[in-house]
């Protein structure tokens, strides 16, 4: 860059930040100063200096300019001949309206993602949960099969053997003794009472 607009440039910067400041924003004067710069450069230049600065905001600001400058100066291309012609991705600046409804859509994505994930995590608990009962359950029954008997309520009787002084509990269902022990007190009196009804499962 010449010196001369080195030197310029160095002194425009300061004017900048004071027309960019002032309000309503942007003011006329900004306007009427940024039209000034012409060269992509020197633009480029102040940018580069005023982010230094901690003005990125006067910085970005001159963007529009840049554009409008270096489009301006790019060679005339229409005469050309056309080789081909395809579609590339390339940036588009965005409408405000467009801008508010990405933000807006951003947003709602973002709480969606959020809540599902939420939801996808009380699904997985509870599919853990399921999987731990099933598992319970397969172990109970494999258990039955290799076993061929299960745990179930039966009812038994708890008779007193006088010479063994012992109450010996019976299951009705097959006769078979469950249960050898000594009478407990309450059972003791009831035996010391003569009481013929039976111990556990009849009338107390």
């Amino acid at each position: 860059m010449p010196l001369t607009l080195v030197s310029e440039t160095a002194a425009l910067i300061p004017l900048l930040v004071k027309l960019f400041d002032l309000l309503p924003r942007p003011s006329a004067q900004w306007l009427n100063e940024i039209e000034q710069l012409a060269d992509p450069r020197q633009i480029a230049d102040i940018q580069a200096k005023l982010a230094t600065l901690g003005r990125p905001d006067v910085a970005a600001a001159l963007d529009d300019r840049l554009r409008v400058v270096t489009r301006a100066q790019a060679p005339d291309l229409a005469g050309l001949p056309v080789v081909s012609a395809r579609d590339l991705v390339l940036q588009v600046a965005l409408t405000r309206e467009e801008v508010e409804q990405a933000a807006q859509t951003a947003l709602q994505l973002y709480a969606q993602a959020e809540k599902e994930e939420e939801a996808a995590k009380e699904a997985a608990k509870q599919a853990r949960e399921g999987i731990k009962v099933k598992r319970s359950i397969a172990a109970l029954n494999g258990r039955m099969a290799i076993e061929r008997s299960e745990d179930r309520p039966v009812p038994v009787e708890a008779r007193y053997d006088e010479m063994t002084d012992q109450v010996v509990v019976i299951r009705l269902d097959t006769g078979a003794v469950v249960e050898r022990r000594a009478p407990s007190d309450t059972e003791r009196k009831r035996i010391e009472d003569g009481r013929q009804a039976p111990l556990f499962g009849g009338a107390r």
